[in-house]
């Protein structure tokens, strides 16, 4: 989990996403060329997809594992937008096989449209880099997080158990795992989750990772 954790706050990833995008132009307009060119365009996409697939992958999982979603959700859309995709593509691919003088006359202006399409993803995708770098940022070392969250603490006056949970929310562990850690029941877990997002005046996870982390409402106010 460390690994893919360093890996995709890299800040390499996000311009690798922009620059796959790319790539999937560049064999769009090498199809649109000549059949000289469908060869060489199609495994230019079969790799930028694979690299694609696994970018989309990793992104839900940080998602994921920040408490922005259920870890389980957040894999699970991730291969609901890859099946999608690829049911999406054979669907139009069965549409053109059925009709040949049909497909002879729409191929190169789908290709066109996808062009157009892709290209505009581009624009604010880039113009989004902060936010993305930002939502993808490494957390705090662990001594450091432990340092923030003992001062978290001691301003809102946690009692020791909130405390113990918090600390264990920040690497990771959900309500489940926090249960069997600290052997009670994820009932008990929750209600002291609850009693946390009232003294700091928070209401889900993702608000109190972005607190411990200093990307939330709490350092800005200081």
């Amino acid at each position: 989990m460390q690994l893919l954790d360093d890996c995709v706050t890299e800040s390499w990833l996000f311009a690798l996403v922009a620059a796959v995008i790319a790539f999937i132009v560049i064999a769009f307009a090498l199809f649109i060329t000549g059949e000289q060119f469908y060869v060489p365009s199609f495994f230019l996409v079969l790799a930028v997809v694979a690299i694609f697939e696994v970018l989309l992958i990793m992104y839900f999982g940080v998602l994921g594992m920040k408490g922005y979603v259920p870890i389980g959700i957040a894999f699970g859309f991730s291969g609901a937008f890859i099946r999608l995709g690829i049911a999406a593509g054979n669907t139009l691919a069965l549409i053109y096989e059925a009709n040949p003088s049909f497909a002879l006359v729409a191929t190169t202006p789908t290709a066109i449209i996808f062009v157009c399409i892709l290209s505009a993803i581009i624009i604010p995708l880039v113009r989004q880099e902060y936010n993305i770098t930002k939502l993808m940022a490494p957390p705090a070392t662990e001594s450091l997080q432990e340092q923030r969250i003992k001062e978290l603490a001691k301003e809102f006056s946690l009692s020791a158990r909130e405390t113990e949970i918090v600390m264990l929310i920040a690497r990771g562990f959900t309500t489940d795992n926090v249960a069997k850690k600290l052997v009670i029941s994820p009932y008990t877990v929750n209600t002291h989750i609850r009693h946390v997002y009232e003294k700091i005046g928070i209401h889900k996870r993702s608000e109190l990772i972005d607190y411990i982390n200093g990307n939330g409402s709490g350092e800005s106010g200081n």
